[in-house]
């Protein structure tokens, strides 16, 4: 499995919801993309644009944060969130 280079990731942010009603409050928002229920919890997805991600590429691979480092942390969990990810099944890539 390999990175599909679409962006996705890098263009969400996903906030683990305390009840039900938080996730319907995230619902509201304006950059909210769907509220996910994982092994019984909720999760809202918003848009959240990286301003280092350019036409696909990232312009600080080399210097990328830790949490990118090791995308998917949680591959179950992104799997649920986006079932068409190339890196669901494997821990990080070589771009």
């Amino acid at each position: 499995m390999t990175c599909k280079l679409c962006g996705f990731c890098c263009n969400t942010m996903v906030v683990k919801a305390m009840t039900e009603e938080d996730a319907k409050i995230g619902s509201f928002r304006k950059n909210f993309i769907k509220a996910v229920r994982y092994r019984g919890e909720m999760y809202s997805v918003f848009k959240s644009e990286c301003r280092y991600l350019v036409n696909g590429r990232c312009r600080i691979y080399r210097n990328r944060p830790d949490i990118c480092k090791e995308f998917p942390v949680d591959k179950e969990l992104w799997g649920a969130i986006n079932p068409k990810c190339g890196m669901i099944g494997k821990k990080n890539i070589s771009i």
